[in-house]
């Protein structure tokens, strides 16, 4: 029986059994293990050169990341929401061998071009002359970019991943990708969260060329979101300094404040007449009674017909979690609190329009888009069941939404209930699960859903 695992290469000698490149020192590498009885055979493969092994061709790539990779890499990528998923795009690209030669060599041009402006400097401030090389005459960029590649390639890949952690930046790749996110920091600074999406997380492409936006992954609801959204490297948002320094608590918080800018919501929102209102609470929080008192009229003025904060329907939960907001924040004014409570429930029309904006971008990535809102609704499903530890059934809805994915055919009143039974069943589909997706095309929600929803809230 094979084991998988993903790692940080522990020395540079392993070669990818399928590109046939060597895999570099601290380098993500996927390993197969087989047990021989009186020994284990390993072979190893870059994440993108990975294929998914024929035993497992009934389950997605995403099944067998969260199911059967056990992580032992230094900085357990897999707890990563974005980086697990980062990995589940790359075993999911099927790459040929050309292909994934292809992009490991658009990386390398770049840093070779890098490299060739980084002589040129240094042989210009040496005064060295001669006709060998051709002198070109640099931006002002490739000048920035020069001197960056000269002051960070002597670090080793343990140092840059460390400056790409202090800068919330991916640090997965070779040693060549890691160098060119580093580089792109030091010269432009922290890449903001995506315009288009507002969720995602852009990175400079491994061949340093533009920013790209894939999307974030929804971890209440259980799926990613694509997106797609490509800038020039010069026009995306950016935030300095870029810390080559581990930063301070004080700077890391900054950081935290500075990456919700693009997403978070305010006062601007609130009618006027809440604002004034929460400015007249009586705000002395000196017992228990005071902030019981406190939170009871935040829950009232929050709750109204004019709130426009999408509020949960189990009150009695929610006063409970804004009591503890409150006591958490004793030193903030009663409008900083209910700014958290914007911040923590969103707004109604908002929270519509996320919810409208994910539908449509992972409709982008089903084979009929009509069905996202069935396939979201299996994830979330899935999601739930595997924070409730119940992982037979979290599969089983995972395996349901996969198969909805790839269906050529809307999913509609009439042909719902015959996805689980009879000549029309699909596979991993079961008349639980098509009564449920039939339920949902009818009235527009699945009441197990409502329930195990409040059941989380």
């Amino acid at each position: 029986m094979s084991t998988y695992t993903i790692e940080n290469a522990k020395s540079g000698r392993a070669t990818c059994k399928k590109c046939k490149e060597k895999i570099g020192k601290g380098e993500l590498r996927i390993g197969t293990h087989a047990d021989l009885g009186d020994k284990v055979m390993s072979s190893w493969n870059h994440p993108l050169c990975f294929n998914l092994p024929r035993k497992f061709s009934k389950i997605s790539a995403e099944e067998f990341v969260s199911d059967y990779l056990t992580d032992n890499t230094d900085a357990k990528i897999l707890d990563d929401p974005t980086e697990k998923q980062q990995i589940i795009e790359q075993i999911d690209t099927k790459a040929t061998k050309k292909q994934t030669k292809k992009a490991q060599q658009s990386g390398s041009k770049y840093m070779a071009a890098v490299k060739r402006n980084a002589d040129q400097l240094l042989a210009e401030s040496g005064g060295e002359e001669g006709p060998a090389k051709k002198k070109v005459k640099l931006s002002d960029d490739d000048k920035a970019k020069a001197n960056a590649y000269i002051k960070f390639i002597g670090m080793k890949i343990g140092e840059l991943q460390d400056i790409l952690s202090w800068n919330n930046v991916l640090k997965t790749g070779t040693k060549d990708v890691l160098l060119t996110r580093v580089i792109d920091g030091f010269v432009y600074g922290r890449i903001g969260k995506c315009v288009a999406c507002k969720l995602g997380q852009p990175k400079i492409s491994d061949d340093g060329s533009k920013i790209e936006c894939k999307g974030y992954f929804n971890s209440d609801k259980g799926f990613p979101v694509p997106c797609g959204n490509t800038v020039a490297v010069e026009s995306a948002v950016r935030f300095k300094p870029w810390y080559i320094n581990e930063p301070t608590e004080e700077e890391e918080n900054a950081m935290k404040e500075e990456s919700n800018i693009s997403s978070s919501d305010s006062n601007e929102n609130l009618p006027d007449t809440m604002v004034k209102a929460v400015n007249k609470f009586e705000w002395k929080l000196s017992s228990k009674e005071n902030i019981k008192k406190a939170a009871n009229g935040m829950v009232d003025l929050c709750s109204s017909e004019e709130s426009p904060i999408d509020f949960p329907s189990d009150k009695a939960k929610a006063k409970i979690d804004i009591g503890m907001m409150i006591v958490q924040n004793k030193g903030k004014t009663a409008l900083d609190v209910l700014n958290l409570i914007v911040e923590k429930y969103g707004y109604k029309k908002k929270n519509d329009e996320v919810a409208e904006n994910d539908q449509k971008q992972v409709g982008a990535m089903l084979a009929v888009d009509q069905n996202a809102s069935v396939y979201m609704a299996m994830q979330e499903l899935s999601t739930i069941y595997f924070k409730e530890k119940n992982t037979n059934a979290g599969i089983s809805y995972r395996k349901v939404a996969n198969a909805v994915k790839d269906l050529d055919f809307e999913i509609t009143a009439k042909n719902a209930k015959g996805l689980g039974k009879g000549k029309t069943k699909v596979d991993n589909i079961g008349k639980s699960s098509a009564e449920k997706i039939h339920e949902l095309v009818t009235t527009g929600k699945i009441q197990k859903l409502e329930e195990k929803r409040a059941a989380h809230s």
